[in-house]
């Protein structure tokens, strides 16, 4: 059994372009490069209506929580740090950590 970090990001369309590629050129590439990492999927949500914003999905499975922590406290800090002064709140994230069961 592991863990599964989800990441959900809210992305206004005025922005999405610009932090598109924040995520695709330097934040996905950093998380496939971590070895406490199993597997990491970036993914759309897809939605029925048509809304003002995008979101998106970062899924990354662990085996300890100390991918967890080091997720937390270095790579997802590295990001806020990057987004927030360029974003400001037309970006905005959650984290979710939960536990495999099967």
């Amino acid at each position: 059994m592991g863990y599964l970090l989800n990441t959900s990001f809210m992305v206004d369309q005025k922005v999405h372009g610009q932090w598109y590629a924040l995520i695709t050129d330097k934040f996905m590439p950093l998380l496939k490069s971590q070895p406490l990492f199993k597997k990491v999927v970036f993914s759309k949500v897809l939605s029925a209506s048509a809304e003002e914003h995008y979101t998106y999905s970062i899924l990354i499975e662990i085996e300890t929580m100390e991918g967890y922590e080091l997720y937390q406290n270095e790579i997802l800090t590295e990001y806020i740090e990057i987004a927030q002064p360029m974003f400001e709140s037309k970006a905005i994230h959650f984290v979710t950590v939960m536990k495999s069961i099967d």
